[in-house]
Order: structure tokens, then sequence, then C-alpha cells
């Protein structure tokens, strides 16, 4: 498996992961967007055939000293495809969104998963996020709250003095 920085021409390989997955919906602009702005990160995992098995997206903009709050990133959607769960896709996408976050010295890392999705927030607290509120009635189609987890990183701000 590979993981390397989603392409425009990889777009309808991650609506139909998207799909599969039952992930919050983007449209194809939404991701030719996304990929263009300097703090995104969109990953995708290949097979060994070359074919998108997984991704994962996100920001994390680069540090500003004025603005602290710049150094927290969030994780929007990270999805397998069926035939790949459980065999590390998702775990590999995900570290390798907290090493890029970690360059970019990000101090904590956000995201919000449906509160029934309990392997979810299983396979997130295995990577150290845990879960910090709810956002109530946050999702629609189905209506459902929102599971807020974080997951702390090093404290660059202190270290950059």
């Amino acid at each position: 498996m590979i993981i390397e920085a989603a392409l425009p021409e990889n777009i309808p390989e991650l609506i139909d992961i998207q799909m599969e997955c039952a992930l919050s919906p983007w449209t194809s602009e939404g991701y030719h967007l996304e990929m263009r702005r300097p703090d995104a990160i969109v990953l995708a995992a290949l097979d060994t055939g070359g074919d998108i098995i997984g991704f994962i997206v996100g920001r994390a903009p680069r540090p500003i000293k004025e603005d602290p709050a710049a150094t927290e990133a969030e994780i929007y959607n990270l999805g397998t495809r069926g035939a790949f769960r459980r065999q590390g896709v998702g775990s590999s996408l995900l570290r390798r969104f907290i090493k890029e976050c970690n360059k970019r010295k990000i101090n904590r890392i956000w995201l919000d998963v449906r509160a029934g999705n309990h392997s979810a927030i299983s396979f997130y607290r295995s990577h150290g996020f845990v879960p910090v509120s709810t956002r109530r009635g946050f999702y629609s189609s189905p209506y459902e709250d929102a599971t807020i987890m974080t997951l702390q990183l090093e404290d660059h701000d202190s270290t950059s003095a």
C-alpha cells in the first residue's frame, strides 16, 4: 500500500468511497476546491495495483505566530473501501495525516463522528483520540448527534520560543 496526495483525477474514486462508507457528502467541486487550499491535506491509499482503496481529508494550517488557534487541525472525512477494512488502511492514512500535522507544528487534531458509529469511535480511540463533547442533532439523513473527539500532539508553541 502507498499513501500519497490525492489528485483531482482521483475525485470520482473518492466520491465512490465516500458513498460506500456513508460519509458526509462532498461534491466533485468541493474536493477540487479543497485540493487547492494550502492548508488542506487530502491523501489517498493505493493498493499494489494503483487503485484507490481509502482516503482522508482534513485541514492543518501552517502556524501563524499571531494566531495560536491556527495550531489546530481538523479531519473531515476518512474512508476505506469495504473489501479493505480492518487491514490497516485507515490506520495508515491517519498516521500519515498526523505526521503531516506534526510537520506543520499542529498541537491538536479535532474530528466529529456520528455518536452511533461505535466502530469509528473505537478506531479513533485506539489512535489516542478522546471524546470531549457532543453536538446535539449535528447530522441529518439520519438525524443524529456528533461525538467530538480530539488528539493532543506535541505542544510546538512552547518549543518554538
